[in-house]
Formats: C-alpha cells, structure tokens, sequence
C-alpha cells in the first residue's frame, strides 16, 4: 500500500520516506482545476520523476513524481 494523500496546497516540507505525486492531467496553477489532482505516497516502482514545471507553480525545490504511462503509443 501507498498511503496516499491527497493535497489542497503544496507542502512547505515532506515527512521523511514520502514523494510528492500528480496524476496525468496537464499541471494546472491551481490544485484541482481541470481535474489536476497531487498527493503525498510512499516511492514505489510505479513512479518516475516528474521535469514539467508545474504551470509555474514554486515548488519550493521540492523534486516531484508523475504516475507512469501504462502503455506508450509508440510501442504499437
């Protein structure tokens, strides 16, 4: 298990052994906005580090995660 956790706003800091993640939506400003969704989750092989620049949002040097692709269409 994950432990994931939502966030309404990004963490000034996180509590040791867990990542900052967001879902596959197109980073947006604002948590929530167009369905774009981040939590806090243990690492786990089911992640990979995310380089977007979150819309511009500061994230205060915190490194953070994207869900990876269960498929990609250039494999097809």
């Amino acid at each position: 298990m994950n432990g994931m956790r939502y966030v309404a706003h990004i963490p000034k800091t996180l509590t040791k052994g867990r990542v900052l993640v967001h879902d596959h939506v197109v980073p947006q400003r604002g948590l929530g906005a167009n369905g774009f969704r981040a939590w806090t989750q243990t690492l786990n092989d089911t992640l990979e580090v995310c380089s977007c620049d979150w819309a511009g949002v500061d994230l205060r040097g915190l490194r953070h995660y994207r869900v990876k692709k269960a498929w990609d269409v250039s494999d097809q």
